[in-house]
């Protein structure tokens, strides 16, 4: 058993992960009682020392976090944002919506958003950033305090991002649809579900075809 715990220090801990559930079964039928709480145990017919003992505890404890570190980070989703990236806008009669991304350099987008209607115009701050091993979408309309919404899907040219703490709006998602990026958020106002979506296309307000 101290020949297979010497094999594996050194390793990464994915590595120790996967080692993990093997060296706890061999463990388990070694014919030792409470490992770490013993004074010795039979493996193979020889008796191991007290040292070997306290090495075994310990280096299964570590297996175990490593383990348990590795099964933390399959739960996190990846991401990949040059599908996003560039000018995009929508142009209707009533309003011109334009949203630039730009990245993504160093696990971060930076991104604005431009809304016009008539002589009106609103602005927001837009940013992507990783934070805590988690991708974070971080919304600040006209300059207000940031507030954030965690990435909980993320696909081929997908993304969902959540705050279950907002109400409206609560789900944040853009995704391609071929040529064109549509952007929505969903949550509750009022007491009802809520919902507002745009379609993107290519372009800058100054692309918008004219208005007849």
């Amino acid at each position: 058993m101290a020949r297979d715990f010497r094999r594996i220090i050194g390793r990464a801990p994915t590595q120790w992960a996967t080692t993990g559930a093997g060296l706890a079964a061999s463990l388990a039928n070694t014919g030792g009682r409470h490992v770490g709480n013993v004074q010795a145990s039979f493996v193979g017919g020889d008796v191991c020392s007290p040292l070997i003992l306290r090495e075994t505890s310990m280096l299964l404890r570590l297996l175990l976090t490593a383990t348990a570190m590795a099964s933390a980070a399959d739960t996190v989703p990846v991401a990949e944002w040059s599908w996003l990236s560039g000018d995009w806008r929508q142009c209707t009669a009533e309003q011109v919506v334009e949203e630039r991304w730009l990245g993504p350099r160093g696990d971060l987008m930076v991104g604005a958003n431009l809304t016009s209607a008539g002589n009106h115009a609103t602005y927001e701050n837009l940013r992507i950033s990783r934070v805590g091993g988690a991708w974070t979408y971080w919304g600040s309309p006209m300059g207000r305090s940031p507030l954030p919404f965690t990435l909980t899907e993320a696909g081929p040219q997908r993304a969902v991002f959540e705050n279950a703490d907002h109400d409206f709006p609560r789900r944040i998602l853009y995704w391609r649809d071929g040529e064109n990026l549509v952007a929505r958020i969903e949550g509750t106002l009022k007491s009802k579900p809520a919902a507002m979506q745009w379609r993107f296309s290519r372009g800058t307000a100054e692309s918008c075809p004219a208005v007849p």
